[in-house]
């Protein structure tokens, strides 16, 4: 029975070639039983399962210790099924796929482009979006300012035009005041020389003399 330190294990499998791997001086034999009896608790049995990964041939003895040839072997155990790797089976094309594989290449090639293109149509709208939207608040933020600029120019003018509104209905309603103010001096004017008239005319008569029988 072949016994193995864990750590001896694992500087093994860690050391193990891709075809073969030679080792040498694993460990020296046993000498002392009550020292491999403590032992058996921390080592690990290499027989306590048959490894099909691996296979170790003692190639001979040493004063040093022993010398094992490790040859790898697809991974298994007993009790399971041996699995064989083997190569697919290839299978000649015909010639509809030889003479149809530059059409396929063709269709694959133009899927790829359109692809891109999608993609870079939509990259292109992502960007359009990002540099559209700092344009287009500018442009209400412009648009609001100069809307109410021009509310407030149509409230300033309407201001205005109500004061000179004002402003000639006072001067019309001066205007009138004085027109009939101007009408009555005339009217008392006129009234003034008729009575003058009328008293020139009585003065007249009482001073014409009169005939004495």
């Amino acid at each position: 029975m072949l016994l193995l330190s864990p750590s001896a294990y694992k500087e093994k499998m860690k050391e193990l070639p891709l075809l073969s791997l030679f080792c040498s001086c694993l460990g020296r034999e046993p000498q002392e039983k009550p020292r491999e009896a403590e032992a058996s608790a921390d080592v690990v049995d290499l027989n306590w399962c048959v490894i099909r990964d691996m296979e170790v041939v003692e190639m001979n003895k040493r004063a040093s210790g022993q010398a094992f040839e490790v040859i790898l072997k697809p991974p298994s155990f007993d009790g399971g099924p041996e699995t064989s790797i083997s190569s697919p089976d290839y299978k000649n094309p015909s010639q509809e796929e030889v003479k149809d594989k530059p059409d396929v290449a063709e269709e694959r090639r133009k899927c790829k482009e359109a692809e891109l293109h999608s993609n870079r149509a939509e990259e292109g709208e992502r960007k359009n979006e990002v540099t559209q939207r700092p344009v287009e608040e500018n442009f209400v933020k412009v648009s609001r300012v100069e809307h109410e600029k021009n509310v407030e120019h149509l409230q300033e003018k309407e201001k205005h035009a109500e004061e000179v509104r004002t402003i000639e209905e006072t001067q019309e309603d001066a205007v009138k005041h004085y027109f009939q103010i101007k009408c009555e001096d005339s009217v008392n004017l006129k009234t003034f020389k008729e009575q003058e008239e009328e008293i020139f005319l009585a003065s007249m008569v009482t001073d014409e003399p009169r005939d004495t029988c």
